[in-house]
């Protein structure tokens, strides 16, 4: 897999190089590096490997355990930004796209709850750009949720496993994004007293929020 993605940029390099050489022939001066080259060499990995995701047999696993690593340790928000909305296309269209064509589900319902859950500790990342990391995240769990309608009937198979992601979005330092997840709680609940009253002590899960002062 590794050589495979190495002999890959390896040849992509040797186009870039060979695209400014010309460049910098035709200008008769030092060429300015256009944007789409400038990107870091692990988020080139990771493109690739999103478009052969379905078809690396039994270096699936191995691509997985890397994303989950990177999630745990990576300190670079562009790239974890990335791996957000890989995993939003994974798990919100349940399915990869080849030129234009349905393809095949990714991910197995208990590898979507992994990853979703394993991704709560972008609340506790403290690098530059972690905001946009966490926002993106929360967004994800919202469109999950239904956010955007009120119902969470499209990923009710997920729901009930990402009570804790759903509470974190509850506390969130973001007020939109704070506001629209309590509009979705309180879709989610009966409008008299008796039923609220019964939900928040006896149906809804607290444990998420138990380190907080929430």
């Amino acid at each position: 897999l590794i050589s495979l993605v190495r002999d890959t940029i390896s040849g992509t390099q040797d186009t870039t190089n060979n695209r400014l050489g010309h460049l910098s022939q035709e200008n008769g001066e030092p060429t300015k590096v256009p944007p789409e080259f400038r990107e870091h060499p692990l988020g080139v990995c990771l493109r690739l490997l999103e478009a052969w995701v379905t078809k690396l047999g039994e270096h699936r696993k191995q691509f997985f355990q890397v994303l989950w690593n990177l999630i745990d340790k990576c300190s670079d928000a562009n790239i974890l930004r990335q791996i957000v909305r890989m995993m939003g296309k994974w798990v919100v269209s349940d399915e990869t796209t080849e030129r234009g064509k349905k393809g095949v589900p990714v991910l197995s319902p208990k590898e979507k709850i992994q990853f979703l859950t394993k991704m709560v500790v972008f609340e506790r990342l403290r690098v530059p750009g972690a905001g946009d990391v966490m926002k993106d995240y929360l967004y994800l769990i919202l469109e999950i949720f239904g956010g955007n309608s009120g119902t969470d009937t499209s990923h009710s198979d997920l729901t009930p496993k990402l009570e804790r992601a759903f509470m974190v979005g509850l506390r969130c330092v973001y007020p939109d994004l704070r506001e629209r997840f309590f509009r979705l709680l309180e879709s989610r609940i009966a409008a008299d007293v008796p039923a609220r009253l019964l939900h928040i002590h006896g149906a809804q899960d607290w444990e998420a929020l138990a380190e907080s002062d929430w």
